[in-house]
């Protein structure tokens, strides 16, 4: 913890509140200026130790921490966050049943600041195929959301005290590497506060950070450090994009580009972009969106990442790009249960690129059985649409 006093005792309470009572919780101060030794010491539980050290970063406290540490497992708690009471029990128990995994993780919820849920759930997820799908994808995993064997980290280096930011991603890609997938435990355990003050809303930050990771995890010019490089500028243009920095999506989209020329053919950089500058705690929530005000905005940032002086075969990709787009956004136009406006954007989409009929995406979209029997009962309708578009 450090300066995070207002928030220490409910990250606290919620060790205490656990189900699975065998633990011990090791506090390290890391060089705080404000009452956090006082809210430690309200405390009476003998499992609960505090340690304080000069101000040395995050990844040096959590290495004090696994030092002192006396059990089997390590689980990561920051000062302004908070576990579920079945934390510990359902992840011990999963990381048992699982010998072979690195660590098990699990779903997060949101909170807002003062503590109040927020909407966005984000599952567990099924983990990474392969070391390289980790590093290219950016796969991390919430450090508090996740428990390892301690014998583990600590052959493996423990986290790298370099590092200002993504130290835990660094040492995640160590343990998938060495040991293998790890496991998912499907439940929200975990919850994460969001604060402005928070590590990851410092975006330049976090993609130096990252570059230097994915330095330490691939060869120089090879492919996966350039497919990861691209990854590492898709995250930075979210960033941006939750900030409402228009030119900052828009720079990083151009150097993603630039570094994997699939890469405008991810399903998820529609997604994102059409989820546009909703924040952590709400995003992904498809029933708050404006879509088709979304579209727009979102097309506009993909529009100026293109190059300037298209080729004849660039812009018969730039019409399948805004074909991705239109399909991308009918597909969340039907979780908003708004058929008029998934007709308009279906039918733009293909208009827009007729071939785009052929991906799988568009038959699995039209296997889905609300969407197939609509289009089905709107035939007349889509036929009438289309030649008045």
């Amino acid at each position: 913890t450090y300066n995070h006093a207002q928030y220490l005792p409910f990250a606290i309470a919620s060790v205490l509140g656990q189900a699975f009572r065998n633990w011990e919780a090791i506090i390290v101060d890391d060089g705080s200026t404000d009452e956090t030794r006082d809210v430690v010491a309200q405390f009476s539980d003998g499992r609960v130790s505090y340690t304080y050290q000069q101000n040395r970063g995050l990844p040096a406290a959590r290495n004090a921490g696994i030092r002192m540490a006396r059990g089997k497992y390590l689980a990561f708690l920051d000062a302004d966050d908070r576990w579920d009471p079945a934390f510990l029990n359902r992840m011990v128990a999963a990381l048992n049943r699982h010998p072979n995994a690195p660590f098990v993780y699990c779903g997060v919820r949101f909170m807002d600041c003062q503590g109040r849920p927020l909407p966005r759930i984000v599952p567990a997820g099924p983990p990474p195929a392969t070391y390289s799908a980790a590093l290219t994808r950016i796969r991390s995993f919430l450090a508090h959301s996740l428990l390892c064997r301690k014998n583990d980290v600590i052959t493996l280096g423990l986290f790298d005290e370099t590092l200002t930011s993504c130290e835990d991603w660094d040492l995640w890609l160590r343990l998938i590497k060495e040991l293998g997938p790890p496991s998912p435990v499907e439940q929200p355990l975990a919850w994460y506060r969001l604060s402005g003050n928070a590590m990851s809303s410092h975006t330049e930050r976090m993609l130096l950070n990252m570059r230097r990771v994915i330095d330490k995890h691939s060869k120089p010019g090879s492919g996966l450090r350039r497919e990861a490089y691209a990854s590492a500028c898709f995250v930075a243009a979210i960033g941006y994009l939750m900030k409402r920095n228009r030119p900052g999506v828009v720079d990083h989209l151009r150097q993603a580009q630039s570094l994997d020329p699939l890469f405008f053919k991810r399903p998820e950089l529609y997604y994102e972009l059409l989820c546009g500058s909703q924040p952590k705690g709400h995003r992904g929530i498809i029933a708050e969106l404006d879509l088709r005000a979304n579209v727009q905005a979102a097309w506009e940032m993909l529009s100026s990442s293109l190059p300037e002086d298209l080729s004849r075969f660039q812009e018969l990709e730039a019409r399948f790009v805004r074909a991705r787009l239109l399909l991308t956004a009918t597909q969340m136009a039907c979780c908003q249960s708004n058929q008029r406006l998934v007709l308009e954007l279906f039918l733009r989409a293909i208009i827009q690129k007729p071939a785009i009929v052929l991906e799988s995406r568009m038959w699995r979209l039209l296997a889905r059985g609300a969407l197939g029997r609509w289009l089905k009962l709107h035939a007349a309708e889509i036929v009438s649409t289309g030649h008045q578009l």
